[in-house]
């Protein structure tokens, strides 16, 4: 997968003449100026680039190959007068005053940004022009204040619809563009598909590589952020919906563009019997009408020979159901320090410092604020931590309530180390409820930072055929996904660009 981020970049001046003696504003310019190339340099090789603003005395035309003002007259350091960081346009205003001794009798005519004081640093030009477009001049009289507004825009145009931005405080290319500041990448893995900014992938990752430099491209101006592999070994038993960066965008599957459709062909579903007319799908979230269902080779007929739910879970991709995504329930409860951390799955929100603990007197109480179908409890070994010393014995409880105040109970674990205690129960009739709960026999320092294992969820079949198949019939199937299935059998590419241009 390769995607690209395309912001654009663009500057103009506003000048205002002031005569010190009577206080009256005698002269106002504004003036739109060009890019250079060598900002898009300093850019993408993340160098310094808005420090100055330079005054010059020439004519021309500026083109984006200069370096300088045409007659460079001087540089002064621009003080920030404003930062805002929003969507679509971002902006840093900067300011120089020039007092009534400075530059007597000067005619300046042209301004720019500069990274340094040196005449040859210049990052932007303009010429100064009246309303009409004429090139105009300032006469620098001993009785003159001139004061120079220069800004800096960047925006984040139509493209966005392709892909999902942070919150403009945490978006690392504004912060480079009119900050200088650059830092390094994460790239992750997203289990749901439902984002509003890319920062919330950071809190739902199912896996994630850090420390991830932008290369230069300083012939295209742009970054080029280097292809990160999820190998055969990472990030697996998981259906990837969302992939991306949360400082930079993070793209939402499905999407044709990041993951064109990809069919499966001869999938195993399983043997018939002559009474068995149920029978699980091998693959969740099937693309609709994708499908080929055939029985000893003979292909079947949907809606006539079989139903089919597009939907199934059976194959248990945690972040497939809908108690796990965090948006869909409020975590109260427990012995907390600060305030619940969400991730992935149906997990008991630990605390993002300090130590959470549940025990039957501080449970963990999950509330969906409506009734959610559960016919699916699964706790693998090694899901819970423990902040103290040594290994103590416990039992997990969960329970769940129609009202929050009464509660039944679903299943206990056995008592056993912590690392150890496990839950895998499955209903044949589904629990109904609002709320659900974790309790625990142990209470100090037991706690869980992040337990992607912990679940509860409603599993469907999948595959229903009107008439069973016969003895030793072989059940297989062709099918589309539209989204990654990551398992040991695939390994996952990404990488993308921020190709800047001049707006």
């Amino acid at each position: 997968m390769h995607k690209t981020i395309i912001p654009k970049l663009h500057n103009r001046f506003d000048i205002e003449v002031t005569d010190s003696q009577i206080g009256e504003v005698r002269q106002k310019v504004t003036s739109y100026n060009i890019v250079l190339d060598t900002f898009l340099t300093r850019l993408v090789t993340k160098a310094s680039k808005l420090g100055y603003i330079h005054l010059g005395t020439g004519e021309g035309t500026p083109a984006v190959t200069d370096t300088s003002m045409f007659i460079f007259l001087g540089a002064r350091s621009a003080a920030v007068e404003e930062t805002v960081k929003a969507y679509p346009t971002s902006y840093i205003r900067k300011k120089i005053v020039l007092a009534p001794s400075d530059y007597v009798g000067s005619r300046i005519t042209e301004v720019g940004f500069g990274y340094i004081t040196s005449g040859s640093s210049a990052v932007t030009h303009s010429m100064l022009k009246d309303s009409e477009g004429n090139q105009i001049a300032i006469e620098k009289k001993d009785t003159d204040v001139v004061t120079v507004y220069a800004t800096f825009y960047l925006t984040f145009g139509a493209a966005t619809t392709d892909y999902v931005l942070p919150s403009p405080d945490n978006n690392a290319v504004i912060s480079a563009v009119l900050q200088d500041t650059y830092t390094t990448l994460a790239n992750h893995l997203g289990a749901f598909g439902d984002y509003i900014t890319a920062d919330e992938i950071a809190v739902k990752s199912l896996s994630s590589k850090s420390g991830i430099t932008p290369t230069a491209d300083t012939v295209n101006k742009k970054w080029i952020i280097p292809n990160v592999r999820w190998d055969y070994d990472k990030g697996n038993s998981h259906m990837v919906s969302a992939i991306g960066s949360p400082n930079y965008a993070v793209w939402q599957l499905p999407n044709s563009d990041i993951f064109p459709n990809i069919s499966l062909t001869n999938i195993a579903v399983g043997t018939g019997d002559g009474t068995t007319s149920v029978f699980n799908c091998p693959i969740p979230k099937i693309v609709p009408g994708s499908e080929s269902v055939r029985v000893n080779g003979v292909l079947m007929t949907r809606d006539v020979d079989y139903t089919i739910d597009y939907n199934n879970n059976f194959a248990e991709y945690p972040e497939l159901f809908e108690a796990t995504n965090p948006k869909n329930c409020t975590i109260t409860g427990g012995n907390k320090t600060t305030s619940y951390s969400y991730y992935p799955f149906i997990v008991w929100g630990a605390s993002k410092t300090g130590i959470n603990s549940i025990s039957s007197s501080k449970p963990i109480i999950f509330d969906f604020g409506t009734t959610i179908k559960v016919n699916r409890l699964y706790m693998p070994a090694g899901s819970i931590s423990y902040g103290g010393s040594g290994s103590p014995d416990t039992a997990i409880g969960f329970d769940y309530s129609d009202d929050g105040i009464n509660w039944t109970n679903l299943h206990t674990t056995e008592s056993g180390e912590h690392d150890e205690v496990s839950a895998d129960l499955r209903l044949d009739t589904p629990i109904i409820a609002r709320y659900w709960r974790l309790t625990s026999s142990y209470i100090s320092n037991l706690g869980c930072g992040r337990c992607p294992n912990i679940l509860l969820g409603y599993v469907t079949p999948g595959l229903v055929f009107t008439t069973p198949p016969a003895a030793g019939a072989s059940i297989e199937m062709d099918c589309a996904i539209d989204r990654p299935i990551k398992n040991e059998n695939w390994v996952l590419d990404f990488s993308f660009a921020v190709q800047f241009e001049r707006g």
